[in-house]
């Protein structure tokens, strides 16, 4: 039965308005962030630096098609409404609807492939390096297949926003978008778990390990956003009153992409948090120490010896801030933090050494 309320002028973009003005400066601030710790560990950029900024102007052209469709498509009023007092401006949301869902398929998934970016950098276990190539290529698989499907959805692609026209033809399109969330949340619960046995058996304090434990668990986030966006589309429906619903909608697919953008960016934040002297709980899971010829030195200890500790030598691999976790060699070698030591500087310049490296 019709509603007669949806022709009523009611009006509620404002919401999504307001939401972008705060959305975007959080993005923003968040990857300035990461370069700037990035740039206090004085390492050369990666794969992932490059994705990461990437991520970020797609998410602001996101920003922009969203402010547009507020606009221009007068997203924010009842459908009904539209139609019987501006039927083109239906048209023209219908052209915004399929500009916003190519952009979030062919985006969402550059910041997960960033976060993986660093996973190879930090594991040269093979077992976390063939876990990480695979979900990169589902990831990629995804990508193409997601974003060659939407814009294949319907013959001919007029037919995405007038599809009264003659043998129009399209897909469901509502279970596409609804269920593309479906992927990401089963990649992303992938890539929670790929670090935690490495992690785990390291060889150091349960402390340090909860420590990393909970950074990696930072660049998961995007994991939640993932499964509420999911049951939005449950909700709310693109198709019928879309321009009313498509607020709540549109906040959410940039809610995901988002979240998952910070959460890369969460990562890196150890040297700029000890930088700014607000890192103690971080510091403290990893004592700074001083070293020499790729060995610990110990000035006292509980039993009075001068023990000294093995740890791999930086190599090339190490020029862009981080000591590689779970090698294989190292595990052998292996690494044993101890307590109740105190540790005391025996070359000059090794503390500056040191002091890039531990950086995450």
């Amino acid at each position: 039965m019709f509603d007669p309320s949806l022709l009523s002028p009611e009006y509620n973009g404002t919401k999504l308005l307001t939401f972008t003005a705060i959305f975007v400066p959080t993005q923003v601030v968040a990857v300035a962030l990461r370069y700037l710790a990035r740039y206090l560990v004085e390492g050369a950029w990666g794969l992932d630096d490059i994705l990461i900024m990437t991520s970020l102007s797609l998410q602001m052209c996101m920003a922009g098609l969203s402010i547009g469709s507020v606009y221009d498509a007068e997203v924010g009023y009842h459908m009904p409404y539209l139609a019987k007092t501006n039927l083109p401006i239906v048209f023209i949301w219908g052209k915004y609807l399929v500009a916003i869902s190519i952009l979030y398929l062919g985006s969402v998934n550059i910041p997960k492939v960033a976060i993986l970016a660093l996973y190879l950098r930090l594991f040269p276990t093979k077992i976390i390096r063939l876990g990480v190539w695979i979900i990169l290529g589902i990831l990629v698989a995804l990508t193409v297949s997601t974003v060659v499907t939407g814009l294949s959805s319907c013959r001919p692609f007029e037919a995405n926003w007038n599809p009264q026209l003659p043998g129009a033809h399209c897909i469901n399109k509502e279970a596409f978008f609804r269920y593309s969330s479906l992927p990401n949340i089963l990649t992303d619960v992938a890539m929670l778990v790929l670090p935690l046995k490495v992690v785990w058996n390291l060889q150091t304090s349960t402390r340090l390990k909860f420590g990393l434990i909970a950074t990696f668990t930072a660049g998961s986030f995007g994991l939640v956003t993932s499964i509420i966006r999911f049951t939005t589309f449950f909700q709310r429906n693109s198709f019928v009153d879309g321009t009313w619903s498509a607020v709540d909608l549109i906040i959410w697919t940039q809610v995901e992409t988002g979240v998952y953008l910070i959460s890369a960016c969460l990562m890196t934040y150890r040297p700029l948090l000890e930088r700014i002297g607000k890192g103690r709980f971080v510091g403290k899971l990893s004592r700074r120490s001083k070293i020499s010829n790729g060995h610990y030195t110990s000035s006292k200890s509980t039993n009075n010896q001068t023990p000294n500790i093995p740890l791999k030598p930086r190599t090339e691999d190490d020029r862009y801030g981080f000591h590689r976790l779970g090698n294989d060699d190292w595990v052998d070698t292996g690494i044993t933090v101890t307590t109740n030591i105190s540790l005391s500087k025996v070359s000059k310049g090794a503390d500056e050494d040191l002091e890039s490296g531990e950086a995450f």
